[in-house]
């Protein structure tokens, strides 16, 4: 995942300042270069999630089924719902702000998260113990918008 964002940073001549590892990921920390074109940002957000896909298809391709085949697929999902922590929700803030729309946008977006929040807690109660990770992801991404 991170190596899709690092490459399409590289390809984009993007000045990469330092990696950090923690147990969230890696932070990648770039110079600072004036005004950076939409488009290149949002191919760089989008990369990360493409490599999982990428991954998830060369694994399915190759006859390999693991368990990274099944974890890269839905760690490509995953990073593209709409928070702004994750990819997907980067993205969609990119594209609305300073849209004239931006304040209705922002109630739709909140509506979305909330039903993901209810599907998973749905989920939950169906399902049982083990969508309790899913839920508990979507209550904490949705209060750490606020």
């Amino acid at each position: 995942h991170e190596t899709g964002h690092l490459l399409t940073m590289m390809i984009f001549g993007v000045k990469i300042k330092k990696l950090i590892f923690s147990g969230f990921g890696i932070c990648i920390e770039t110079e600072k270069s004036g005004i950076v074109p939409v488009c290149r940002s949002i191919g760089v957000l989008l990369s990360g999630p493409a490599a999982n896909f990428l991954m998830y298809f060369l694994l399915r391709v190759s006859g390999v089924h693991t368990q990274t085949e099944v974890l890269s697929l839905f760690m490509g999902i995953y990073n593209l719902l709409p928070y702004q922590q994750l990819d997907g929700g980067a993205v969609l803030e990119l594209l609305i702000t300073g849209s004239v729309y931006e304040r209705e946008l922002r109630i739709l977006l909140k509506i979305v998260r909330l039903g993901i929040i209810i599907f998973s807690a749905v989920l939950t109660a169906l399902g049982g113990f083990g969508y309790i990770p899913l839920f508990a992801a979507a209550v904490l991404l949705y209060y750490n918008e606020a």
